[in-house]
């Protein structure tokens, strides 16, 4: 374990605050505006990340939390409350290979109208050079959002691969090509509404570019 690890083990930590007040001075003379036109809204944002890298292992961890207050007159009720998590796991076995997977779990409450939403979303991603000029990079994610009430669903998952390979006999203008697959699935559920909607769209990408 030692050996896969290496000697680097301590961890980088980093801490943010943000506080932003942002507030109407006084209302125009003869402007025809009252003292419900005037902003006047607090936003603090936290976030707090782990990160800890080894040889041949990492890991990620970010936490953030963001409170929107609303104090215009009339709009008192209009708060916002966000909290996300993010994990990430990293492994490059050979020089040739990388494999990460990651995770972000959100929820998000509209305080006004008393509704919570959330959102997770994972993926895997792999970068691979089996030859010394050419590399195949592929990520999958998959996105899933819904209500506390069970009233909407949004989904997504998408597949992206690439193969990128230097041009032969063009070193000297650094030549490459690429050929790229890119597939997206969609969904969305609105029982309010009674809406069901289905989407998949896919792509083939084959280019070329020369640099000198």
């Amino acid at each position: 374990l030692t050996r896969m690890l290496g000697s680097s083990w301590l961890p980088s930590l980093q801490y943010r605050h943000d506080r932003t007040h942002q507030a109407g001075v006084e209302l125009p003379t003869d402007g025809g505006f009252s003292p419900g036109h005037v902003p006047d809204q607090i936003s603090v944002n936290q976030s707090l990340s782990f990160d800890w890298r080894g040889s041949k292992l990492s890991f990620k961890y970010q936490l953030n939390h963001s409170d929107q207050d609303n104090r215009q007159e009339g709009r008192e009720d209009a708060d916002f409350k966000t909290l996300t998590s993010g994990f990430g796991l990293g492994l490059t076995p050979t020089r040739s290979l990388r494999v990460g997977v990651d995770l972000d779990l959100e929820r998000a409450d509209d305080l006004g109208a008393a509704e919570r939403d959330n959102t997770r979303n994972w993926g895997v991603n792999a970068s691979w050079q089996p030859l010394a000029r050419s590399t195949l990079t592929v990520r999958f994610s998959d996105t899933f959002k819904d209500d506390d009430a069970a009233t909407r669903e949004q989904s997504g998952r998408t597949l992206d691969a690439k193969w990128a390979s230097r041009i032969p006999g063009a070193n000297a203008v650094g030549g490459t090509w690429f050929l790229r697959y890119n597939r997206r699935e969609t969904g969305r559920i609105d029982r309010l509404r009674d809406v069901i909607r289905d989407q998949t769209r896919w792509t083939v990408t084959l280019g070329a570019s020369l640099s000198w």
